[in-house]
């Protein structure tokens, strides 16, 4: 005799109830990557293609240190940004993080960093 045998109505009901309950998880959670810190309660950067929090922008969660993020996609560089991490968010003049760079501390804002930044780092 099969003990874990469930008609197609109970099993549903079963699996119902436990979504119900929070003990099912059906979604599976999306994979961090390498380079990003996912801090509780931590906000993402948020930076604008120009200075004043101006044009198109884009959001990131703050990148580990010795890594680096390029922003060259989707808005191609960044002139402003707000930090709403709980880390330093450093940009660069570059790509791959080199150059000249601003580092804005968490909760910090600046309107232009001075120069096109497409670089970011932690």
């Amino acid at each position: 005799m099969n003990m874990f045998r469930f008609s197609a109505p109970v099993l549903r009901k079963g699996l119902f109830v436990a979504a119900a309950a929070g003990l099912v998880s059906l979604v599976a959670p999306a994979a961090a990557g390498a380079d990003q810190i996912h801090a509780n309660d931590s906000g993402p950067i948020t930076y604008y293609h120009d200075t004043n929090f101006n044009g198109q922008y884009d959001q990131s969660w703050p990148v580990a240190y010795g890594d680096c993020r390029s922003l060259d996609k989707p808005i191609g560089h960044a002139k402003s940004a707000v930090n709403n991490s709980y880390y330093d968010a450093v940009f660069w003049s570059d790509s791959k993080c080199k150059g000249k760079s601003y580092t804005l501390r968490p909760g910090e804002s600046t309107s232009n960093f001075g120069f096109k930044a497409h670089g970011l780092g932690g």
